[in-house]
């Protein structure tokens, strides 16, 4: 198996050398950056004549002629063992077509199959068409392709084409075996960046999803009955709510009882015109609170999400 300080060279596994270290993490920071999430279902352009895409774009013929593709290279190969398929799935459509087998494993060695693909893709250009490099995807044996062919058909050098591909599909490259033999491959044919300083992209935290009433609940102003439940990141909260805003609710509240009305603990005997021109609207989200404590049940922010529709 692959492991991070392991690659593939001449089918065999060997430590990552110095001088492809800070190659390898400079890549990985390009494509760790936000926005990494979101598999892209469209196909993107990437040159003049060449999208990258996936399988089920391949087998849109509608999508197919609205971006006028003439020549689709499948990345992803066939079954079985033959060369090429005996008939091509585009028979009939004036497009032409050529698959490898290539298999997305940390461990496969993607650069052997470059030079056929090049050789098509230059074919593609030198004929005025547009190709679409496909694998199932769109992440890894596609991506590899294209960004070996950028490199040699427009010398770029490796990291301006990673940041490129990155840019287009979001998800792209997981496949960290791939990354070293970019790497690799962009040293040998001349195409590696002078490293300067490290650019300030940030990776993804890995966090778990708030739903929305709950990060709306701990932004509001606590109550008396929450004042021992609350967590360290509410203190500030508390400490802004002061008397002051209490003996403002408690006058509001005396008052409401004066015209008859009963306290807006209830959220059904609010007045809510009386509340907004009294200025204490804002102050409701106490109430709120305390009508989600007394549930006491898990399922308490979803419901009062779906009730209060607060996104």
């Amino acid at each position: 198996m692959f492991r991070h300080n392991f690659g593939l060279q001449d089918g065999m596994l060997i430590r990552i050398s110095p001088e492809d270290q800070p190659y390898v993490e400079r890549v990985r920071d390009i494509l760790l950056a936000e926005p990494c999430r979101g598999v892209s279902t469209e196909p993107h352009q990437l040159l003049s004549h060449m999208y990258i895409g996936s399988q089920n774009n391949a087998e849109n013929l509608r999508l197919l002629r609205r971006l006028g593709i003439t020549h689709v290279l499948n990345c992803a190969g066939f079954k079985g063992q033959r060369k090429q398929p005996e008939r091509s799935p585009y028979d009939g459509l004036n497009i032409d077509y050529y698959e490898f087998k290539a298999e997305d494993y940390d461990t496969y060695d993607i650069v052997r199959h470059f030079h056929e693909a090049f050789t098509f893709l230059d074919r593609v250009y030198r004929k005025g068409g547009v190709a679409l490099v496909h694998c199932a995807m769109g992440i890894n044996r596609s991506a590899a392709t294209c960004v070996g062919y950028i490199m040699h058909h427009r010398s770029w050098p490796l990291l301006k084409v990673v940041q490129l591909i990155k840019d287009k599909r979001r998800v792209v490259l997981s496949n960290k075996g791939f990354q070293l033999q970019l790497v690799r491959y962009a040293r040998s044919v001349g195409m590696l960046d002078k490293l300067g300083d490290k650019p300030t992209t940030r990776r993804r935290e890995s966090r778990p999803r708030e739903p929305p009433a709950a990060r709306f609940c701990r932004e509001l102003p606590p109550s008396n009955y929450h004042r021992e439940r609350q967590s360290h990141s509410s203190k500030p909260i508390l400490e802004a709510f002061n008397s002051t805003h209490y003996r403002q609710l408690r006058a509001n509240r005396e008052r409401l009882e004066a015209d008859g009305r009963r306290s807006p603990h209830r959220r059904s005997s609010v007045d809510y015109k009386d509340l907004r021109e009294d200025g204490t609207l804002d102050l409701l989200g106490i109430c709120i609170r305390e009508q989600l404590a007394r549930r006491q049940r898990p399922s308490s922010v979803d419901r009062f999400n779906q009730n209060y529709r607060i996104y």
